[in-house]
């Protein structure tokens, strides 16, 4: 009897030998969500792994009592929605749990995966930091589930500039195809699906229009968002053919898929009641991080960081979508500026000339000059000159005078450019010197991003056990003598 007991326990703990030689996540990893293959989780294992016999009865045991804990603490969160305080933007989205509980071993097999590494959530929950709140006020906004604000998480480890091997990108992770039909923008100049307000909007109602296609059911949205409406509807008519249940739990799908939704709500569990899990969630204020703003017309980049007060870096973080040293000619040309440099932003961006706004060089037309030649010249293609000088055709007389926008980190004076990629290094790494404090941080946040203890966070600031940190303030993290070096957490 105790033998058969046993043997069962192997094939449960089977499910998890694949585990064994898979490395835990490190955020110094390239990130490699892709749609359709091998996930940010490097998931490599199939439901026909084998190998479990050659395990020893202590080593299936522990894997075994590690299942056990994650299935006793998925089973011990039926409710839905959360009915405490909400201390937190994570406890506003459970408050808003509609997906109904599922007790799937397959469910448990993905919470082992995202708990490998203990602090993997943490540094994901952190990046994700300035989003969430947009994000979740527009699922709020269109009904749909408070979970599916942990889908970037799973998609892209809440990484707007995360890049697939199948070329998914973005936030969302939308593949090329999908984007051009959908309607999203892909130019030289702008990439919708890098722009975490637009990515947004496309990526949830298209959720919203998948779930309308498969009659309520999230976990069929929820795959066919993965793994395309066309293989859900094969799948569901193979097993009708069949004779066979149609739920997703039942159909036979490609091995990303098969696993996406189980993830999904692995990590939606999780993070709604981290404590059980013994990881560490960062509590993003309830608060919003931006503003998103229309700048009126072209602008280039490093003037709109300068007006708002912000380094460069920062700007183009919180807008990936701009591929180019400005906004487009012909737009987009909103930008999320933190919301604590909005106001300054709109401000000078008011009293800001027109002819200020780009970096322009003046062209004289001279004989056997042409428009596609002086574009040429230039770096910038034929449309940008044209719509920046009012051309609808294509005639030019000699001693026309043209505004060509000008790259200013290229372009006739590459010395000045030189000097201003030198200066900003400089102050880089000066400000690497530093941390501004953000709402929300906390000494004992800013020590652990910056791999600190509070004690030596505070000394070197000359803080004590009643100072208070504000936004805006900046706080040294490292010693002032140059051998002292502190290790980022990336």
């Amino acid at each position: 009897m105790e033998s058969m007991k046993f043997n069962s326990l192997r094939k449960i703990a089977s499910i998890l030998v694949g585990l064994s030689g898979l490395m835990a996540i490190s955020a110094c990893q390239q990130i490699s969500p892709i749609k359709n293959s091998i996930t940010i989780l490097g998931d490599s294992f199939s439901d026909n792994d084998t190998g479990y016999s050659e395990l020893t009865k202590n080593e299936t045991e522990q894997t075994l009592k590690r299942l056990q804990q994650i299935r006793q603490q998925l089973q011990k969160h039926h409710s839905l929605a959360y009915k405490g305080p909400i201390r937190h933007i994570w406890d506003r989205a459970h408050a808003n749990y509609q997906i109904k509980y599922e007790d799937n071993l397959r469910i448990e097999k993905q919470a082992t995966l995202l708990l490998r590494d203990p602090d993997y959530l943490y540094r994901v929950s952190r990046r994700a930091e300035p989003y969430v709140y947009y994000i979740l006020q527009e699922i709020e906004k269109r009904g749909l589930p408070g979970e599916i604000l942990l889908l970037p998480v799973i998609e892209s480890a809440y990484r707007p500039n995360a890049v697939s091997r199948s070329r998914a990108v973005g936030l969302w992770q939308f593949i090329p195809s999908t984007a051009r039909f959908l309607g999203m923008k892909q130019d030289k100049w702008y990439d919708a699906r890098r722009d975490v307000v637009v990515s947004t909007q496309f990526a949830l109602d298209y959720l919203t229009k998948l779930n309308k296609l498969f009659e309520g059911d999230w976990f069929l949205t929820l795959a066919a968002y993965n793994g395309g409406q066309g293989t859900i509807q094969r799948a569901i008519k193979r097993n009708r053919r069949l004779r066979k249940p149609t739920d997703y739990w039942s159909l036979k799908l490609p091995r990303e898929t098969h696993n996406y939704v189980p993830r999904f709500l692995a990590a939606s569990r999780i993070f709604a009641n981290p404590q059980d899990y013994v990881v560490n969630i960062h509590p993003v204020a309830n608060q919003p991080y931006f503003s998103s703003i229309d700048a009126g017309g072209q602008l280039e980049l490093q003037l709109a960081a300068d007006i708002a007060g912000i380094t460069l870096d920062e700007l183009s973080h919180l807008n990936p979508g701009y591929r180019r040293w400005a906004t487009p000619p012909t737009g987009p040309h909103n930008l999320v500026i933190p919301l604590y440099s909005s106001n300054r932003f709109r401000q000078g961006l008011a009293s800001l000339p027109q002819s200020k706004r780009m970096r322009w060089a003046q062209h004289t037309v001279k004989s056997g000059d042409t428009l596609s030649g002086i574009a040429s010249t230039y770096r910038v293609s034929l449309t940008t000159l044209k719509q920046s000088n009012k051309i609808t055709g294509s005639l030019i007389r000699v001693g026309d005078r043209l505004l060509v926008p000008v790259n200013p980190m290229k372009g006739t004076s590459k010395k000045l450019a030189s000097r201003e990629r030198d200066n900003r290094s400089k102050s880089q790494h000066q400000d690497s010197d530093f941390h501004t404090v953000r709402k929300g941080d906390t000494l004992w946040h800013i020590a652990r991003l910056y791999k600190l203890d509070i004690k030596t966070l505070k000394s070197l600031n000359g803080l004590n056990k009643d100072s208070v940190i504000h936004p805006g303030q900046r706080l040294r993290i490292r010693a002032i003598t140059s051998s002292t070096e502190v290790a980022l957490s990336k």
